[in-house]
């Protein structure tokens, strides 16, 4: 009988909190631990977010987590992709990050901006920052043009006076979101 892995953490390097309490963490270490799973504030073990929503299926390199009201978004660096499940657990998409053919793309970091939208930092090919909608379409590069060197972590949310802003970690810089990207 194989162990029970249930609530192993191995390597952990994501995590998001609910407003119920439940504490989701991607766990990146081991070739079969490449996983999300959900806990109680306490600790308990309440469950596991698979790779394309197939039981026993490992993401490969589970780097982000994002949550809005209805769903969890995963960024999954290994496959390029971006994995979307209800919160209860189901298996909704899951959609490329990257937006040209051909090229390689590594999500490391999620943020949620705006009422629709996705931002998706990307050390694949093109070190860029890259604006989704929630539903996977591709809006366009946010920065498009300014060099992104080494990025690592991105986050988004409302400022003073109600405007929005974006931190991105590399040089460590705050810009203002614009209608154009």
């Amino acid at each position: 009988m194989a162990p029970d892995r249930r609530g192993l953490l191995a390597e952990p390097c994501a995590v998001v909190v609910d407003d119920r309490g439940h504490v989701y963490v991607a766990s990146a270490g081991g070739p079969r631990l490449h996983a999300v799973q959900r806990f109680t504030a306490e600790g308990r073990f309440l469950g596991s977010y698979r790779a394309f929503g197939v039981a026993g299926e490992a993401f490969n390199s589970a780097r982000a987590l994002a949550l809005s009201k209805q769903h969890l978004f995963v960024a999954d660096a290994g496959n390029g992709a971006v994995h979307v499940f209800q919160r209860g657990g189901a298996f909704r998409q899951v959609f490329s990050t990257a937006t040209r053919h051909g090229e390689r793309s590594f999500p490391v970091s999620l943020a949620l901006c705006g009422v629709d939208g996705l931002l998706v930092l990307d050390r694949g090919d093109t070190h860029a920052l890259r604006r989704f909608t929630r539903a996977g379409n591709f809006v366009g590069d946010a920065l498009a043009g300014v060099p992104i060197d080494a990025p690592i972590a991105v986050a988004a949310g409302s400022g003073v006076r109600s405007r929005s802003s974006t931190w991105m970690a590399s040089a460590f810089r705050a810009f203002t979101p614009t209608d154009r990207w």
